[in-house]
């Protein structure tokens, strides 16, 4: 197991060495309903969040591109309700948006892109952070031993932190970034997002790169 893990670790050193690589995440939620949704509608939710939802980070000689793939939509139809002389079926529905995020060589700023009423454009959507705070904690995520830093964020959110200084990159899931090492694991209070493969089975053409044409909004 020893000789296994040295070529393993040898193999992912040679990965950043050359600067390609492509991890893959589950995100799992942990969400709060409002009081307005059906029972029904909030247990299919459940149902649909037992199935951890999947991100993927590519990164090519210091650009990065993360991405979520398709997540269903939940809907459920109430029975009708009749009002007067008219007849209304309520609706509820719970669609998570596809997450596109880039990061460009050389440039601090993390890009999220948006489509809304027809507009496409990129926000800039750069980590607010109030404190930081790095622990002696650590913790082995897919043979890597990662350590942790705690932050607080904008919204006053503590965020747990896992990232591997063994692979010096310094980036993570959605903006999440500019840490000494790439992130393979973050707590927040309503999610928990984890790296699940490393591998270097990427092209440099796989991270997507941003439209120019779009505007870019702050």
């Amino acid at each position: 197991m020893k000789i296994l893990s040295l070529i393993f670790i040898f193999a992912i050193a040679s990965t950043i060495h050359a600067q390609l690589l492509k991890v893959d995440y589950e995100l799992e939620r942990h969400r709060s309903f409002e009081d307005s949704f059906s029972e029904e509608f909030k247990e299919k939710i459940r149902e649909q969040e037992k199935k951890p939802e999947k991100y993927t980070l590519y990164y090519a000689d210091g650009d990065s591109f993360f991405k979520s793939l398709p997540v269903p939509i939940v809907r459920h139809e109430n029975a009708p309700v009749t009002i007067g002389d008219n007849t209304i079926v309520q609706v509820e529905m719970a669609i998570i948006a596809p997450v596109k995020v880039y990061r460009k060589k050389g440039d601090i700023n993390y890009y999220h892109y948006f489509e809304e009423s027809g507009e496409k454009y990129y926000k800039i959507s750069n980590l607010k952070m109030e404190s930081v705070d790095y622990k002696d904690e650590t913790q082995m995520i897919d043979k890597f031993l990662c350590k942790l830093v705690e932050i607080t964020n904008a919204r006053g959110e503590r965020i747990k932190i896992w990232y591997a200084e063994d692979m010096p990159i310094s980036t993570g899931p959605f903006m999440y970034g500019g840490f000494p090492g790439l992130i393979l694991k973050l707590e927040a209070p309503t999610f928990v997002i984890y790296a699940t493969k490393i591998s270097d089975d990427l092209k440099k053409d796989d991270v997507e790169k941003m439209d120019s044409k779009l505007p870019i909004k702050k």
